[in-house]
């Protein structure tokens, strides 16, 4: 793993996590080792998503897959949010505001 110095203002260890999994996965591994012990472990599926674009996306710049990823992500976690409210029958308005409240937090 890479440790890239990246901070965050909602959890500065999440980005450094995403993009040392995107790394060591350009790296061709499929399984992560638990490198955060000291006793043996057998390598595991962990972050597939991370994995799979960073062992896929080889020569891409760890950080762009992570951006790029994160960007698609959100949209889709923005609509995922908006259609069951607009399926209650509500004004767009009403719906629109509860989704930009509720993705604020």
């Amino acid at each position: 793993m890479v440790f890239f110095g990246q901070n965050s203002w909602f959890d500065p260890h999440d980005i450094d996590i995403y993009v040392s999994v995107i790394h060591y996965a350009q790296g061709g591994h499929l399984l992560l080792p638990n490198l955060w012990t000291a006793l043996p472990n057998q390598p595991i599926s962990i972050y597939p998503v991370e994995v799979l674009l960073g062992y896929i996306f080889r020569s891409v710049n760890p950080f762009l897959l992570y951006w790029f990823s994160s960007i698609v992500y959100r949209i889709f976690f923005i609509y995922g949010m908006f259609w069951p409210i607009r399926k209650t029958n509500v004004s767009n308005l009403f719906a629109e505001a509860t989704t930009l409240a509720i993705s604020l937090g």
